[in-house]
């Protein structure tokens, strides 16, 4: 993490990777959608600002020479961060365990797809679709979804401050990429049973 002074104030715990991005504040970064600014550097800002945590307008007081010093610390920012393949995450002593799309059950998918928009890629909402497939292991089992929207709430809102991007961005685009191919899809190791009755 790093700590910034400018304009005689400082920001500190600052990301400098993706490992020390909350899943929050990508969120917010994901928000900013550059089509919505005419100068590539006022979109620049916005991230920049965003991932420090102070207004755009304190940036705008910079000499551009500084500015360009301090967007050095942030080029990681212009690639995505790894898709990495996670089965569980620990937070807070908590152990959550990744359900696999294959498992999640109708109303779980119902639950999920509720929060997102048709093209899968409602930012917004991130925080709550892993709250449903990222659920805390108890006596080796995971936990069933809650029926009380607010204890999924609760579990996504600790995610937003204390999950890191990096552990969890592969799980999100492995889902926004193949959510809606799956959904029509059963498969043979499917719970289904069809019994084919011979006619007499």
């Amino acid at each position: 993490m790093l700590n910034i002074t400018f304009n005689d104030r400082t920001y500190e715990n600052i990301p400098e990777n993706y490992s020390e991005l909350s899943l929050g504040r990508f969120m917010k970064v994901s928000e900013i959608n550059q089509a919505d600014y005419k100068s590539p550097t006022q979109w620049t800002v916005e991230l920049v600002a965003t991932l420090i945590g102070c207004p755009a307008d304190n940036l705008y007081e910079l000499p551009f020479g500084d500015l360009n010093s301090l967007l050095e610390e942030f080029k990681w920012i212009t690639t995505m961060p790894d898709k990495k393949k996670v089965k569980d995450i620990v937070i807070d002593d908590v152990k959550y365990v990744v359900k696999p799309n294959t498992q999640l059950t109708t109303g779980e998918w119902i639950s999920i797809e509720s929060f997102l928009t048709d093209d899968m890629k409602n930012e917004k909402n991130f925080h709550l679709v892993l709250a449903i497939m990222l659920r805390p292991e108890i006596d080796g089992k995971i936990k069933p979804l809650e029926n009380v929207f607010d204890e999924i709430v609760e579990r996504a809102n600790i995610f937003k401050e204390k999950l890191m991007i990096d552990k969890c961005y592969g799980l999100i685009q492995d889902f926004s990429n193949g959510a809606r191919k799956s959904t029509l899809k059963i498969s043979r190791a499917s719970s289904i049973q069809k019994e084919q009755k011979e006619a007499n």
